[in-house]
């Protein structure tokens, strides 16, 4: 398999990729430009390159290091790390953090989210995204008795046609409410909260014309929460 296969959801050309990339950039956009951003788990540098194309400085940490070559060939200034550790970055160093669609993949949630308030400057924000346990697909799933999307019962899981095997190594899952909560106990004030979409998901997803209007008003049923937070000194 290649292994910047699970990078190519990313693509310009998918719409669920879109529908959650647009309103970020919306908001990197609110704060203006030559900003320095960090993109946390930045993978091979494919979003990095949209936020590089706006007139910012981009830094990339991962903990893949020939994904981050591919970055570095994309302007980003990489970084080899643990997202489960201490950020490699001083106090108050960032005016935007982007942290897309990883916080699931984090153990230590609170202890990432309070070393993304240590190294923003004062009024910094952070862009972040977080799988929805609560979407209106899985309230669906589990009220007809099928296993919710985004989390895992095992290890091994997939099973069969059960999910899809990026699931496996989601460690955390939230709903609106509790996203909110993990980013307010860190430190920052919650300014917006989205979506992506609300959608239809039982292996094929359908996605209704008016399916990312309904993600802007009832974020709540939404697939991919997106939260604009900013530190809080």
């Amino acid at each position: 398999m290649n292994m910047f296969q699970d990078y190519k959801w990313l693509s310009p050309k998918i719409k669920r990729a879109q529908a959650i990339i647009k309103p970020m950039l919306k908001i990197l956009q609110e704060e203006g430009k030559e900003l320095k951003v960090l993109d946390v788990g930045c993978g091979d540098g494919t979003v990095s390159e949209e936020i590089i194309k706006l007139g910012n400085e981009v830094w990339g940490i991962d903990k893949n290091p020939e994904a981050l070559k591919e970055a570095g060939k994309r302007g980003v200034k990489v970084f080899e790390g643990d997202l489960e550790k201490s950020l490699p970055f001083e106090n108050n160093f960032f005016d935007v953090i982007w942290c897309l669609r990883t916080i699931e993949h984090v153990y230590y949630t609170e202890h990432l989210l309070s070393e993304c308030h240590r190294i923003l400057k004062p009024n910094g924000i952070l862009i972040i995204t977080a799988q929805n346990i609560a979407s209106f697909t899985n309230r669906i799933r589990v009220l007809f008795g099928f296993y919710p999307l985004w989390v895992a019962p095992s290890e091994n899981y997939p099973w069969e046609r059960h999910s899809h095997p990026r699931f496996v190594d989601h460690m955390r899952c939230f709903t609106k409410s509790m996203f909110k909560e993990v980013l307010k106990r860190a430190g920052f004030g919650i300014e917006k909260i989205t979506a992506d979409f609300v959608c239809f998901n039982f292996g094929n997803i359908i996605f209704p014309p008016w399916s990312e209007f309904l993600g802007k008003i009832f974020p709540s049923f939404g697939e991919t929460l997106i939260a604009k937070a900013r530190k809080v000194v």
